[in-house]
């Protein structure tokens, strides 16, 4: 039974965990940075099996559209938090998922 939960339950932990790292962090550096330097480490993470999987030129056209998206979102999700805290920032901002699904069922 708590296995069947342990992974839901330490993405739960991470995800807490580094909403308020990033709270630390922003303390000393500017939301903006914080988001490049987060970005620089994801992005040379999925480079390289890109690289050696040999990615065709579709999935990296895909892969720098995700990479803009999460770079606009995330500047501003870092920088609510920076504004209001992460007791604050972090449950406003994960309201979106209800309401795409009520959207989503009310529009078929």
């Amino acid at each position: 039974m708590i296995i069947d939960a342990a992974p839901a339950l330490s993405t739960a932990f991470i995800w807490a965990w580094a909403s308020i790292t990033y709270g630390d962090f922003m303390r000393r550096i500017k939301p903006i940075t914080v988001n490049f330097l987060r970005m620089l480490y994801a992005s040379t993470a999925l480079l390289i099996p890109a690289i050696l999987l040999r990615f065709n030129v579709g999935a990296v056209w895909g892969s720098l559209s995700g990479l803009l998206s999460l770079a606009i979102g995330d500047s501003l999700y870092l920088m609510s938090i920076n504004y209001s805290g992460v007791s604050v920032a972090a449950p406003v901002s994960y309201t979106y998922i209800p309401i795409t699904v009520l959207l989503a069922t009310l529009l078929g």
